[in-house]
This record gives structure tokens, sequence and C-alpha cells, in this order.
């Protein structure tokens, strides 16, 4: 059964004559005036469409079974259930329905479909706890090591699709959800939860959060909170418990806006089968929470590199907080901007925190460039260029940020920017608002040309060539490394004569 993506529209029309006032006729000389013409009445207004009944979502964790019970129960019978695909990691196959519903894929959407095309009030399905994602939308649960599970409420979010004459398309209601475990704690925001936790979804609010289940507890602190798995290495559970409070407040004060909620951010050992070695992390910033995760057997034993590493990721997530949440992007492209931004900042907190000195700064950079140089083909404003958001937004913002040496670098920009977007009816920024606030701050204008370059038409015939030259504008020096062996040249960094001072960052 196939539904066409449009929005089912629903809406009651009405129809009314009214007769147009008559022209007034002018009043010969010596008569009296003419009455003043009587207006015609205004229209009734059409009377508003009625709002879709709520769509009840009840969530059950099968602890031994490591999976979750799902019931919708639509406010109107329908024929189909329509999960956007954007918003999670695929279902499908791996979800378990009775005989009488099939998963079906529709474009961007997957349907639960009833197989004999009849409308029913309830649609029922059994999800494993799958981890996996194969791109970077947040994965449907997320399994810590101490037992705990987080289940995002972005992949089990559906509409009732159902038709009208000839229209077919999703109702998007009103939510109401339900989660239960048993013996467990429920959560998703500051407050404790008992074994089962219901809230209303804000109507029209698709973005979808996590809800954690388990036997930890919030633990408040500050303008955050978090929840940390029991697994955790007790020196990473220490580091954290300071620095996430501490990055918020700083954060706060640097661009001189609270964030107007309590964020949960959520901390989880990646549960190890064998006990991988080395270590790594992974994160993401969803609906008022912020998501990190340690792996590998590596965090058992503390370093410098492994402190350096988590303090990126937890900087990294936590400014997503302004740029994606106190602030909104206008448009996926911008994307370049929040990431790029992200990193940025992410690599001044390691400087500013002691724990990169001028040399492992500057290799970082250079290191961020090489990537750029082999990876963006085309604008960087562009959806394509999604995988170069990062390395390539990095060093943009390094090249911006000393562009504005003498003004105090990025970080009066991006205040500004996320004040003058949070006082808009949108909420959002774009690149434009971004380079505009640059161009009247006062930065070099030739790295801004440079800047747009990049953004509009890509690195060019020769993308090393292009970066050297913007790393140089920079006050970052820079050698060529020939390729050998296969492997392609490369750019490295080396001291420079005379260093660029200024900015967020004074190597």
């Amino acid at each position: 059964m196939k539904l066409p993506l449009a929005a089912l529209a629903l809406t009651a029309c009405t129809a009314s004559v009214s007769r147009p006032a008559t022209a007034p006729t002018a009043a010969a000389p010596g008569d009296a005036a003419a009455p003043p013409p009587i207006a015609a009445p205004e229209p009734p207004a059409p009377p508003r469409p009625p709002a879709p009944p709520p769509t009840a979502i009840t969530v059950e964790y099968l602890a031994v079974a490591d999976a979750w019970a799902i019931t919708w129960t639509v406010g109107r019978p329908a024929a189909a259930l329509r999960f956007d695909r954007a918003l999670a990691a695929p279902r499908g196959a791996a979800w378990r329905t009775s005989a009488e519903l099939a998963w079906r894929r529709d474009g961007d959407a997957d349907l639960l479909v009833a197989v004999d095309g009849q409308p029913r009030q309830a649609f029922t399905a059994v999800m494993p706890s799958d981890d996996a994602s194969p791109t970077r939308l947040p994965p449907n649960v997320v399994r810590w090591s101490d037992g705990s599970r987080l289940v995002f409420t972005g992949a089990i979010g559906g509409d009732a699709a159902v038709c009208v004459q000839d229209r077919c398309g999703p109702v998007a209601g009103p939510r109401r959800w339900t989660v239960r475990a048993a013996g467990l704690r429920v959560a998703r925001g500051p407050g404790d939860a008992g074994e089962q936790l219901a809230w209303d979804e804000p109507d029209g609010d698709r973005r979808g959060a996590y809800v954690y289940v388990g036997r930890g507890r919030v633990d408040a602190r500050g303008e955050v909170a978090t929840i940390v798995d029991g697994g955790l290495p007790p020196w990473l559970a220490a580091l954290t418990a300071t620095l996430v409070p501490a990055t918020v407040a700083d954060l706060t004060a640097r661009t001189g806006l609270p964030l107007g909620f309590v964020p949960t951010v959520l901390v989880s050992l990646r549960p190890s089968g064998g006990g991988r070695p080395g270590y790594a992390v992974r994160g993401r910033t969803v609906t008022g929470q912020v998501q990190l995760e340690a792996g590998g057997a590596g965090w058992r034993g503390r370093s410098t590199a492994r402190a350096r590493l988590w303090r990126e990721l937890v900087v990294h997530e936590l400014f997503h907080l302004w740029n994606s949440q106190v602030a909104a992007r206008a448009d996926v492209r911008d994307e370049w901007l929040s990431e790029g931004a992200s990193s940025f900042v992410a690599g001044t907190a390691l400087v500013d925190a002691g724990l990169l000195d001028a040399t492992r700064w500057g290799r970082r950079v250079v290191a961020a460039a090489n990537r750029c140089a082999r990876s963006l083909r085309g604008p960087l404003y562009d959806r394509a260029a999604d995988p170069s958001y990062y390395d390539c937004g990095e060093v943009v913002h390094v090249a911006l940020d000393r562009a504005l040496a003498a003004r105090g670098g990025l970080w009066p920009v991006y205040a500004r920017l996320f004040a003058d977007a949070r006082a808009r009816p949108s909420g959002a920024y774009a690149t434009a608002d971004f380079l505009a606030l640059c161009d009247g701050a006062g930065a070099d204008p030739a790295i801004v040309a440079a800047v747009r370059a990049i953004l509009d038409r890509g690195l060019g015939a020769d993308p090393q060539a292009t970066l050297r030259a913007l790393l140089a504008d920079a006050g970052i020096a820079t050698s060529v490394v020939p390729g050998r062996r296969g492997r392609p040249s490369r750019l490295r960094w080396q001291p420079s004569p005379r260093p660029r001072a200024g900015g967020s960052v004074r190597p």
C-alpha cells in the first residue's frame, strides 16, 4: 500500500456571498448631503478545522528479552502508520509485528500497514535493543554497560495515515506517551521518575529525545543534570561530574545567553564484547539532552590523551545546546556552521585547559585541513558536503577567528548570532547572518572573501593550495610533504616566524 508523502490537510470550507457597497453619488449643488453608504458586513471567518485526536503511544521495556513492546492507539481509525526515516535508524525487518501488519517503505517514510487494508484503531510491534546506526542519525536504543538503556522517541513516534476521498497522508496530531519498565526507573529530564513515566508531546514537535530506563539517579548540579552509567571508570565519572557543569557555566558566560532550560546529560560506557582495545567516543545532542558515550577497554586507565578526547567531546556536544537549540539552523546546509563552530570551540577549550600547546594546536588545525582537502568536493554550503562539515568547518572558523583577532575573535559574533536568532519568530540563524556579522565586526576582507569562495564554490582545482593560502592568511604556516608509496601529499604545520596574536586562541 503506497501512501503519498504530502501532508493531509483536513479543512472545513465555507462560502459566503456579500454584495459590494454601492459607490456614493455626489450631491448636486444646493441639495442636502447624501447619507454615508452603509458598509457591507465582513464575511464570517471560516471555522477552524478540529484538532486531530491524539495518538497514544505506550512503550514497555521487556528486560528478559531486552526489547520494547510498543502499542500505537490512534485517535481515528487508520490503515497505516507513518514514521519519518530522517529521524532515526532503520526499522522494518528487525521489528516483529503480527501477521496482520507489515512494514513498507515509501520514499522517506517507513509505513506499518494493515495487510487487509482495513482501518484499525491500534497497531503493535516489538523493537529489539539494537544500537546500530549506519548514519549520524541517533540509534533507536543506546545500551549502557550497567544494563541501563536509552530509547529514542524519534524512532517510535508514528502518525496515523488516513485517506479522505482521494487524498491520503499522515495526520500529525498530538501524541501522549507512556513508558513503563517494571522494577526500573524511567526518566527523560531533571526529575526522577518511578517505574512509569507519562507525558504529552508538544504539538508539532517531532524531533524526539531519549528516555532513560535503568537504576541510575539524576544528579542535578548548577544549570545541568546528569545520569551516569554505573560501569563508567571512576576517574572518568569524577571528571565528568565537574567538567559538565563547569562547561555549561563557561559557555553561558561566553555567549551571555542562559539556556532557559535545564539540559540532561546522559553519560555511558559502551558495552565492549571481549574488551576491545583502544578508546573512542561518540555523542549527539537531541531535544534538551546531550548523550555522551565512551567506547573501548582503553578507558579503564587515565591518560592525558584520554582526558583530552573526553573534554573535546563534552565541549563539542554541549555547545550544540546553543547553536542548535537556543538558536536553530535555518537550513540543513547551515550545519557546516554549527558543526564547524562546535569543533572550533572544543579545540579552544583544550588550549584553555592546558591540554594543547601551540605546536599541538597548530597540528590539530592542519590535520583538519588535510582531511578537508581529501573530502570536500563542491561547495561547503551544500547538503552533499555533509562529510566535510566538521573538518572544513573548523578550518573556516579558525580563519575567521583570526580575521577578527583585534576584536576578540568569534565569541562576540556567536553571542550576537544566537541572540538575534532567539529574538526572531523563527528562532533560526543562517550562514548569511553569520558572515554579515563577521563583516560588520571588521573582519579581514581577504579572509572573509576566501571563506565565501569555499562556501559557494568549494576548494577549486587545487584544494591543498586553497587551504594552505587560507591558513597562511590566518597566520598558520605550513609546508607540503610530497606523497610517496601511493600516499597523497599533505600539509605539515610549521612554527610561524611571526605568529598572529589575538582571537580566541593565541598559539
